[in-house]
């Protein structure tokens, strides 16, 4: 694999990508601009398996978390971006035609006069703010964002008029001021305008994502580039949820599989979303919920948590199961390292099917210690017919029952889960009381 591997269901498993208020991007979208959210989406759905680039993206998160607080005004960036748009038709400059526009915005004023004046105002207040941003980049740090904005910078700064706007953006501008700063834009500098527009978006990206890790205590990941893998995560929290229990997960080449177990409710399903969320997060380069992450970089991740029957492809929600680990096959045959998450496996068919192909899969994964395999099941039977196998961390959450109600207190814990709620909260709920009583009625 020479991409990180990450599917729509995936996606969808772990809430990466969604806009509704509910996802892992949502949390960290905290962008001024339309630009800055576009630009923070890109890098969003676009993991990283190159560690030297994972730690240039770091340095560059880094350098806006020091930067201090940096504030674009929405409409004053809109306002450029609409200035820009009319710049379409270089003219050749002359006198005559600078001195006939300036007439014209004197006793003639018109829609584009204003455009011409509240945009150089703009863009001056906006390359002003960049330019704060810029002068703090020292260059033994090499962070190519920053880098070709200063090269950028640089270049329009070698005009005084255009310098002189850009160190003092309030400065009222003269009409025939205004006339040459649209031509200098329109005609010598455009390119380098642009460029620095989309580094303002850039900029708003990156502020975004400094701001949520410093928020939420988020850590920079460390990376192993050893040939053996690592995955070692402390207090490990899911970063959608409220009041977040924290969790230790550590897995390598000796034991590289997590088999846990818990009843239902008691944060399964939880903990591996976390897990799958931290490791999309490290491969962005991004600061991951919790409190230290070694990892080694992978080139995947496949879950199967929430499998809906897909109805336009005709397929069951078991068949969507077979699909699935299928393809974690596909992907391991190509000598990738990958996470794979199966909440559950089979638990769409009967119990007999489901305990024979989880041994059977599961027993197939042990020998392959060149990825992650994170496993939940209920059937208990399975973890008794594993109890040997030394590549496999058995680790389970626990249920408490107390004065006829229950408990849960997130945590992980060594072995393997013994708690049935099910059957005993049927019994609290009256369930099968109401189905005697009607019994009873006819």
């Amino acid at each position: 694999m020479s991409n990180f591997y990450i599917d729509r269901d995936t996606l969808t498993d772990l809430h990466l990508l969604d806009k509704d208020g509910d996802g892992v991007f949502d949390f960290f979208n905290q962008t001024i601009t339309k630009g800055g959210e576009e630009a923070l989406f890109d890098i969003f759905r676009d993991p990283i398996t190159n560690l030297e680039e994972i730690k240039r993206r770091q340095a560059t998160i880094r350098f806006f978390m020091d930067c201090g607080h940096i504030e674009f005004n929405r409409e004053s960036v809109d306002f450029v971006e609409h200035y820009l748009k009319k710049l379409n038709q270089p003219q050749t400059f002359s006198a005559f035609t600078m001195l006939k526009n300036t007439f014209q915005q004197f006793f003639r004023p018109d829609e584009m006069s204003y455009v011409k004046t509240q945009g150089a105002k703009d863009l001056f207040s906006n390359l002003h703010i960049l330019s704060n941003i810029i002068n703090k980049y020292q260059t033994e740090t090499d962070i190519p964002l920053i880098r070709d904005a200063k090269k950028h910078l640089e270049k329009i700064m070698e005009n005084p008029l255009l310098a002189q706007g850009i160190e003092r953006p309030l400065q009222k501008l003269g009409k025939y001021t205004t006339e040459k700063v649209y031509f200098l834009i329109r005609k010598r500098y455009h390119e380098e305008i642009r460029s620095l527009l989309n580094f303002l978006y850039q900029s708003d990206a990156y502020r975004s994502i400094a701001i949520t890790a410093q928020e939420s205590d988020f850590t920079f990941p460390q990376y192993s580039d050893a040939k053996s893998i690592q995955l070692d995560l402390r207090g490990l929290f899911h970063p959608l949820l409220k009041d977040p229990v924290a969790n230790d997960v550590a897995l390598d080449s000796s034991q590289h599989i997590l088999f846990v177990t818990g009843a239902n409710m008691s944060g399964k399903s939880t903990l591996m979303k976390a897990v799958g969320i931290a490791v999309y997060l490290a491969h962005l380069g991004f600061p991951v919920p919790a409190i230290s992450m070694k990892t080694s970089v992978l080139e995947g991740m496949v879950t199967a948590i929430n499998l809906p029957d897909n109805l336009r492809s005709g397929y069951s929600h078991f068949y969507s199961e077979v699909k699935r680990i299928k393809l974690v096959g596909e992907k391991l045959s190509g000598s990738g390292r990958i996470l794979a998450i199966f909440d559950e496996l089979f638990k769409s068919t009967n119990v007999k099917d489901a305990y024979d192909g989880s041994l059977r899969i599961i027993q197939a994964l042990l020998p392959i210690k060149t990825s992650f395999f994170i496993v939940s099941t209920h059937i208990l039977e399975i973890a008794d017919e594993l109890a040997d196998a030394e590549s496999i961390s058995f680790k389970h959450l626990k249920t408490s029952i107390r004065d006829n109600n229950f408990s849960f207190d997130y945590q992980l814990q060594d072995g393997v889960s013994g708690d049935r709620v099910g059957l005993w909260i049927l019994e609290r709920e009256g369930v099968f009381d109401l189905f005697k009583q009607k019994s009873y009625d006819g």
